[in-house]
């Protein structure tokens, strides 16, 4: 279930099963009628509460200065295509982004080269050992954390096959 659906909504869909439940036993005007009045009610709420959900979300991310990953996020897994996009909206998007790019940090450039004056053997360090040669250790241990039953890459070789590939294979990869 989603985040906005509550038990009211699970209440008005059971009342609506009912309602339609009622009317395929018994097709009179009035069972009708209170089918369609449920039905209604049901898809109003459940509109109006995901509306509300996807207001939060959207409020969520004007709160902060910088994007807020967790709304954009839950807001991508709604899925619901935009019925319409307004001009204003497309504005208030422009501005934000434009004005988040143009912001000065609040270190100055002397507090910066300082901090990176203070890691250059850390820096070196990782150079070198970037630069050193793969190990058939290495390779093997990630071959064998790879995980089964996912699609291959453009060599063609399941992930399978290179779990189960000998010592040999291992040797050709690394080199």
């Amino acid at each position: 279930k989603q985040k906005w659906y509550d038990r009211e909504c699970g209440a008005l869909g059971t009342d609506a099963t009912r309602a339609a439940r009622s009317l395929s036993r018994n097709e009179t005007a009035e069972n009708k009628s209170r089918y369609n009045s449920k039905r209604r009610l049901y898809r109003r709420t459940m509109r109006t509460k995901y509306r509300r959900h996807l207001g939060q979300l959207n409020q969520k991310i004007l709160d902060h200065n910088s994007l807020n990953w967790d709304a954009v996020k839950e807001l991508r897994q709604c899925r619901e295509e935009p019925k319409d996009i307004s001009l204003h909206n497309m504005e208030d998007f422009y501005s934000f982004f434009s004005d988040l790019y143009q912001r000065k940090n609040s270190a100055s450039s002397e507090e910066w080269r300082d901090d990176i004056a203070g890691c250059g053997d850390e820096i070196q360090q990782l150079e070198s050992s970037l630069d050193l040669e793969i190990t058939l250790e290495e390779v093997t241990t990630a071959i064998q954390s790879l995980k089964n039953g996912k699609a291959p890459g453009l060599d063609t070789l399941p992930n399978e096959l290179l779990k189960e590939s000998s010592v040999v294979v291992h040797e050709l990869l690394t080199n």
